[in-house]
This record gives C-alpha cells, structure tokens and sequence, in this order.
C-alpha cells in the first residue's frame, strides 16, 4: 500500500529536456530514486503475486493501465480466432498482431512468446468453467442432474455453442502439443469433481446409486 507512487517524467528529447530539467530539480532533486515496482507497473511487468494500491491515483496513469489491458485483450481475442480456426503452427506472432490491430513489439510486451498465449486463452477458459453461471455448474448445483441427463446435455450443447473457439483449442492442443497444456486442466477437474461429489454425497445419495467395488 502506499499514497501515491511518484516517477519524475523523462524527457524523451533534448528540447524536452532543457524545458523540463529546472522543475526536476526543483521538485525531485539529482538524486531522487527510481522505483522498481513502478517502471514494472509501467511495463505491465509486476510478478503475479504483486499488487499495488495507491490512496491516490497520478496523472493519466489510469489511462495506460486502460490502453494496455485493452491491448492485451485485443491480442488474446485475436489469438483465440486464429488458434482455433488455422491451428497453433499456422499462426504467427505477426498474424495475432496485425488481427489484434496492435505492433508486434506489443506481443511481446504483453506474452514471452506465442505459446504463452496459448496457455492464456486455456487459463481464460479455465477460469470460465470455475464461474456459478457456467451452464454445467448450474445443473450440477441443482443436485437432480442424475435424474436429468436431458438437462446436462442441454448444458453441454450451452457450452459447445458460447464457447466453441476455447474448445477447438483442446482439439489443437491435443494434435499439436499431444496434449501437454489441457492434461492439467483435466487434472484439474477431476479434483474439482471428487470434491463435489463429497461434498454433496449425502444429498446425491451417491452411497445408495453406486456401489464402491
């Protein structure tokens, strides 16, 4: 936490320079210090584990973090459409690029590389299926759906409609990366379902629809 996050502004040529460096002193002196959490902010850099909140907001700094998660949508939304219709191998960083309306400078500020968007959009979709509103997660949550399979397949058919491009990314992942990414999204819901089938065994009545053997 802290109050405001001050980062004297840097003269981008010499005419900016000489116009600006009498303020600089005045209000930040020689030797004021760069902070290093905040260049990261600037670059979009800050670890995963790492927030910040200021009690203050500077000068147009809303605008760019704005602009740059604009950006990155724009280039996962871009991602998504080619990955799922021409495959990952057919793609290139300059096709997201030029699809996503962005340099490719910006990819790569955004991603390290191509399949670092691949393993986004799957965490997107991940992230999706964990939601309440997920079709299959209302159905399941109702605790009839062993007496309605009509229901669970009329949620499926939800999911295949919404959601085809992220889906056509398992298909892509499976033929070219034989399945290295999606197998810990499956390792994933596997736990997740072990753990709702726990968690409501009793109201289920699990115990007396299955057999353990």
């Amino acid at each position: 936490y802290t109050a405001l996050s001050l980062d004297p502004p840097v003269p981008a040529n010499d005419l900016q320079r000489r116009f600006l460096a009498p303020f600089l002193s005045r209000h930040f002196g020689d030797d004021f210090p760069r902070l290093a959490y905040v260049q990261a902010q600037k670059r979009d850099a800050l670890p995963a584990h790492i927030e910040i909140e200021e009690f203050y907001m500077q000068s147009g700094a809303m605008l760019r973090v704005e602009r740059s998660e604009r950006s990155r949508t724009a280039i996962l939304d871009a991602a998504l459409e080619l990955f799922s219709h021409r495959g990952y191998g057919a793609t290139s960083m300059r096709d997201i690029a030029g699809k996503a309306g962005v340099s490719t400078g910006s990819v790569y500020h955004h991603f390290q590389d191509k399949e670092a968007i691949f393993q986004a959009l799957l965490e997107q979709f991940q992230a999706i299926t964990k939601r309440p509103d997920f079709p299959i997660n209302v159905v399941l949550e109702r605790g009839d759906f062993l007496d309605d399979f009509a229901a669970l397949a009329d949620a499926a058919q939800q999911v295949l409609t919404r959601w085809r491009p992220y889906l056509a990314l398992y298909y892509v992942d499976a033929v070219e990366f034989d399945g290295r990414h999606i197998q810990r999204f499956y390792a994933d819901l596997a736990a997740r379902f072990e753990t709702f089938a726990e968690t409501h065994r009793a109201s289920l009545g699990l115990d007396t629809r299955f057999r353990d053997d």
